[in-house]
């Protein structure tokens, strides 16, 4: 007799998954990390424009805030004391505690930063739209209640918790809807509509005065992100016509980006550099086409945006990008001293005879057709002038 076979086990349960092998794990990761290196340079690309859009929008303030100072003041843009007879002698950052800019005891003469700030006295210029969001260092001069000079009585060390109980409610209602600096909302908003993480920047330390009013200059470097045109030019430059108010050309640079100070934009010719855009009346890069920008070029531009370029307010109001510090005013083979026609280098004086001991940079505008926009973020140069604080 013979016996059937035994059937085989079915298993209806799910069955066993398998793992992943190391080498597909080692497909994944690999995908994975090229992944992130291919979204890496477009989200810093795209921060990079958002950057420029915002610093853009800052030096358009400052020349609407120029263009109404200079409405109030017989067409004259911002200055205070000046002396001609120390015209060469440049200042920056100086006496910053006074209340009076035109005091005696106020900025020394012919102090480029101080002028600037008269923009923020006089035309309530937004103390964000000094700031450039590509400039890391850079924070707003904080203003607010100050502490005692020894420090608060009872070791409170929130400020909002040591206003009055009427006040300190105030500050929590503008807290949450939005509408104090110190709240998010407010930070976006303040931003323009441009996506920029973190902006506008917190102001660095204690309040240095509590209003605008009380002090006359910008305490530091770090509080500026932006050069100007140095106000107060030399007895040759006034002999050559220039005068710094509605009457400048178009395409005369009156802020920028802050000047990089140092040899960088001192040793840059026209033929290394991008060409300008300005006025588009030179041609620019063609479509498509780029440049590789090495040491030397970036050391000529800006250190705002990585050397790359900067943003320039022109006297008509508009601001461009501008990949080249020679941007300003076109000048012949004549006026450069028998050097290559180009445009105006806005950040070093043009006709400066070398060893003649003048500085290339800090000092005044040489003719009608000179930008050299002030401070400089140079250590070696811009630096305080002496002064008694």
């Amino acid at each position: 007799m013979s016996h059937p076979l035994p059937r085989p086990r079915i298993h209806s349960g799910p069955r066993p998954r398998r793992g992943f092998t190391l080498k597909e794990l080692l497909v994944v990761i690999l995908l994975a990390g090229a992944a992130a290196a291919a979204v890496a340079p477009a989200v810093d690309a795209a921060r990079e424009r958002d950057r420029r859009i915002r610093c853009a929008a800052n030096l358009r303030m400052i020349g609407q805030a120029i263009q109404m100072y200079a409405n109030e003041n017989k067409g004259n843009y911002p200055r205070t004391r000046y002396d001609i007879k120390t015209a060469n002698k440049v200042a920056t950052f100086t006496n910053w505690r006074a209340k009076n800019p035109f005091g005696e005891d106020g900025p020394v003469p012919n102090d480029v930063t101080a002028a600037v700030f008269l923009l923020l006295r006089t035309q309530e210029l937004p103390i964000e739209a000094t700031i450039c969001p590509g400039d890391a260092a850079a924070r707003p001069i904080h203003f607010g209640r100050q502490q005692p000079e020894g420090g608060p009585a009872d070791g409170v060390a929130d400020p909002v918790a040591a206003l009055d109980p009427e006040e300190a409610e105030k500050a929590e209602e503008a807290e949450e809807s939005g509408s104090s600096p110190r709240g998010p909302g407010a930070r976006s908003a303040r931003a323009g509509g441009v996506d920029l993480p973190g902006w506008p920047p917190e102001p660095a330390g204690p309040a240095v005065a509590e209003s605008v009013q009380d002090i006359s200059n910008f305490p530091d470097r770090i509080n500026l992100s932006y050069s100007y045109i140095n106000p107060y030019p030399s007895p040759v430059a006034l002999d050559a016509g220039f005068k710094l108010n509605y009457t400048l050309a178009s395409d005369f640079a009156v802020a920028a980006d802050i000047n990089p100070g140092g040899e960088g934009p001192v040793r840059a010719r026209p033929d290394q550099m991008p060409p300008s855009t300005a006025g588009q009346r030179q041609p620019a890069a063609k479509p498509g086409s780029t440049w590789k920008f090495d040491a030397a070029m970036r050391g000529a531009n800006s250190p705002n945006h990585g050397g790359f370029g900067q943003n320039v307010l022109y006297s008509d109001g508009r601001v461009e990008w501008q990949p080249t510090p020679f941007c300003g005013m076109p000048r012949d083979r004549q006026q450069t001293l028998n050097r290559q026609p180009a445009r105006d280098n806005i950040y070093v004086r043009d006709h400066v005879p070398p060893g003649n001991g003048s500085d290339a940079i800090m000092g005044p505008v040489s003719d009608q057709l000179d930008s050299i926009l002030l401070p400089t973020a140079s250590p070696r140069q811009g630096a305080r002038a002496p002064a008694d604080e």
